[in-house]
């Protein structure tokens, strides 16, 4: 650390320290309804102490037109509230009512002197998560979509009426989709509706497939009818037999398999495991295998 960010760390150290004592001379003198005169002089005083600039700002304009900078020339609308306050301040008589509109006015100054940017920042914070809630709306919405019309596809594709790959009456899946992942127990209920739409009739599916074993699920039935139309399909079956893996995530079953590590590897994680980083990523190779499905299947159609 240089000097200078040394320097630059312990003024904003005290200013923070600042900033706690007045919010907390604030606090106190809210206990009075109005506040007392005494107690806003207090708050005027320590905001004049962090704020020597208010002070400076008394010059007459032509001792600062030459050497004013953009934070001092900045701070001018903030000093015109600084005197307004000092104004009421000195007042008499100090009524009920003066007080309510002098402490407002008061809070106003506190609020753009100490809290503004702290306020921007949580804004800006705000409107990130905004943004990325409405980004997993949007990706839940287009799931649902592509999970919907790649039946359809998948019908046409192989002119049986009966055929899905995909389940759409699982309620909690699509529930649960546009909610982003709080933890451990909510993945848990998360990922067990995921893979419930996988189980699908095999019947169709296994008339698709000759020879086909009694006991295969609809993935492996898809794959095998994949083996023979395109050399595209294994990023596409491994992204769904992994999220059917992960459903065996204890506690459901109650020692954590090899497969179920290498599941969660698959999906660009590791223990110890962020899970809503997890589902997130679960859900991006989920849509990015749907589409691919459809481009295999559309191409299917046209030969």
């Amino acid at each position: 650390m240089t000097r200078e960010t040394h320097c630059q760390k312990a003024l904003g150290e005290q200013l923070e320290e600042k900033k706690r004592l007045i919010s907390q001379t604030i606090i106190n003198a809210m206990r009075n309804h109005p506040p007392l005169k005494e107690d806003m002089l207090l708050i005027l005083s320590q905001i004049k102490e962090t704020f020597p600039e208010l002070e400076a700002l008394r010059r007459p304009m032509r001792r600062l037109s030459d050497k004013i900078t953009l934070p001092w020339f900045q701070m001018l609308p903030i000093y015109d509230i600084f005197i307004t306050v000092e104004r009421k301040l000195k007042k008499k008589p100090f009524s009920p009512e003066h007080a309510k509109d002098t402490f407002a006015q008061l809070l106003w100054l506190a609020l753009i002197l100490l809290f503004k940017d702290d306020l921007l920042k949580l804004q800006e914070k705000l409107e990130v998560i905004e943004v990325e809630r409405g980004a997993k709306e949007l990706r839940a919405e287009h799931i649902i979509f592509l999970i919907r019309s790649t039946n359809t596809l998948l019908k046409k594709a192989t002119h049986s009426k009966d055929v899905s790959m995909f389940r759409e009456d699982v309620p909690d899946f699509f529930t649960r989709l546009p909610t982003p992942c709080r933890g451990y127990d909510d993945f848990l209920g998360k990922i067990q509706s995921l893979a419930t739409i996988f189980e699908v009739d095999t019947k169709p599916l296994r008339a698709l497939v000759p020879d086909a074993d009694l006991n295969w699920g609809s993935i492996k039935l898809i794959e095998k009818w994949l083996e023979n139309k395109t050399p595209d399909y294994a990023q596409i079956v491994n992204v769904w037999r992994n999220i059917v893996q992960l459903r065996k995530i204890p506690p459901t079953h109650a020692l954590m398999k090899e497969e179920v590590i290498d599941a969660i590897e698959f999906f660009g994680r590791q223990l110890p495991i962020n899970f809503p980083l997890l589902w997130d990523s679960i859900l991006e190779s989920f849509l990015q295998s749907l589409l691919k499905f459809q481009e295999i299947l559309t191409n299917l159609e046209c030969e």
